[in-house]
């Protein structure tokens, strides 16, 4: 199947994603949590192991996307946008109780394989005694898909990248 023929009825969405958004407007308070992580990771697997998915990306035509080779262009277009399809919101607005200030911040490519990069954040993680509730501020959760204007400022400082590397609670830059 194509990305855009897959369809929510043929796995069950938990219920986590459907009880409505926290609403947060500042996007740089919008960390996303280890446990956060893991749990869209097995949906991630739950649905690639239930449902063949083609890749849409002529350039790098992975064939059938995999739990082992879906990276943050599939995982934004076939999970984060399609659940945050009806409150119109960020990732982390469906899945947070409050603010979620950033502990650490993620600097990433779009293409590396999802697998490796949460292997590589549970090992950041472990490397520096963190709780798996402590927050990564990561541009895919933490940005609202659906309407990205906030990132049209001319002021680099007013950007949700920069307010979440500035701000107190983050530590560092993991990348």
């Amino acid at each position: 199947a194509k990305l855009t023929e897959v369809s929510w009825s043929q796995v069950p969405v938990p219920t986590i994603y459907q009880r409505g958004a926290v609403r947060v407007a500042e996007t740089h308070r919008r960390g996303i949590t280890l446990q956060q992580l893991k749990a869209l990771s097995e949906l991630v697997q739950q649905v690639l192991e239930s449902i063949k998915v083609e890749d849409p990306n002529p350039s790098t035509d992975l064939g059938i996307i995999t739990h082992d080779n879906c990276n943050l262009y599939h995982l934004n277009e076939l999970f984060v946008l399609r659940l945050t399809a009806k409150e119109v919101c960020s990732f982390v607005e469906l899945v947070m109780d409050a603010p979620q200030d950033p502990v650490w911040f993620v600097s990433h490519w779009w293409g590396t394989p999802w697998r490796d990069s949460l292997t590589m954040l549970s090992f950041h993680s472990q490397v520096h005694g963190l709780s798996e509730a402590s927050p990564y501020w990561i541009c895919t959760f933490a940005n609202n898909q659906h309407n990205l204007e906030e990132l049209n400022t001319s002021d680099l400082l007013d950007t949700p990248f920069v307010r979440a590397i500035m701000s107190s609670s983050c530590m560092g830059t993991v990348m």
